[in-house]
């Protein structure tokens, strides 16, 4: 019994080894592949780790673009409007300065008007006074024509057809329209 309890001993014992053998050969599969796992999730992790960051900088950098270009609108929206304040201003006093030129034609030409008309008002004054002037001195000449009144030609005079005697060469003058359109003393 001895034998055969050394036997299965032996046998025992030998399988025992074999066995023990094939753990430690799992063990150490198993032991390396938990190292494989282990060492994936820390790459999977450190993939995360950087794929968060890339999203983190390219939503930063697409927030920056989005705010440069509405600066840039902004500024481009801000130059418009000068540019085109600046040019209803040019144009505003361009009406400005045309309509002060139109009114200081109007004003001028107004005056002009205002003078002539005060001259025509004051050479139908001025001609009695020439007349009378003329006719002042008439007595103390020697008269040819007795009864003519003494007059200067191209002097105002009314009314048409009157005569009167030159005082410069005692010639017979007739009180007609001249080209001017007034009457006058002419030959």
């Amino acid at each position: 019994m001895a034998f055969i309890l050394g036997v299965c001993i032996t046998s025992c014992g030998g399988s025992d080894h074999d066995e023990s053998h094939d753990s430690k050969n799992l063990s150490a599969k198993y032991s390396q592949s938990e190292e494989e796992v282990r060492n994936l999730k820390e790459e999977l992790d450190q993939t995360k780790d950087d794929l968060k960051d890339a999203k983190e900088k390219a939503d930063k950098w697409d927030k920056e673009q989005e705010e440069k270009k509405a600066a840039e609108k902004k500024a481009a929206d801000k130059k418009a409007a000068e540019e085109k304040a600046a040019a209803d201003k040019a144009a505003e006093e361009k009406a400005a300065a045309d309509k002060a030129a139109q009114e200081k034609a109007a004003a001028d030409k107004a005056a002009q008007e205002k003078e002539a008309q005060q001259r025509a008002a004051q050479q139908p004054q001025q001609a009695p006074r020439q007349e009378v002037r003329r006719e002042a001195p008439a007595p103390a000449a020697p008269e040819q024509n007795a009864g003519l009144p003494t007059v200067h030609g191209g002097a105002f005079c009314s009314p048409a057809g009157a005569t009167g005697q030159s005082d410069r060469s005692g010639r017979i003058l007739t009180c007609r329209t001249a080209r001017d359109g007034r009457l006058r003393w002419m030959k």
